[in-house]
């Protein structure tokens, strides 16, 4: 990836969960991010690209997205990360606030 400056990325697609997470129904929260990256491997600009919110019910859940951010001159590739908690509803698993899941870059 070759950026000068004004450049925009332009990134859209699905989230798909896992296996070891998509039998939560319940998405207590969850967030995805895109991290722009040099070439020696330092994370130069990190944004949100997608989430969901509070104690969400996976069936109402708009898992597409269509976003675009400025690219920074020094980023040479992209990675993605995501964070949050999941469970099963009623408190049945995972304590009061459920099992947390995530995956950095």
């Amino acid at each position: 990836m070759a950026a000068s400056a004004g450049d925009t990325v332009h990134i859209s697609g699905t989230v798909e969960r896992l296996n070891t997470i998509k039998n939560f129904p319940i998405i207590n929260s969850l967030r995805v991010a895109v991290h722009f990256i040099a070439d020696d491997g330092t994370i130069v600009d990190s944004k949100q690209l997608w989430s969901a919110g509070t104690n969400a019910n996976d069936r109402f859940v708009r898992w597409t997205f269509p976003k675009q951010y400025p690219l920074p001159p020094a980023a040479s590739a992209i990675g993605f990360s995501y964070r949050g908690t999941v469970s099963q509803g009623g408190g049945e698993s995972g304590g009061q606030d459920g099992w947390q899941v995530w995956q950095r870059p």
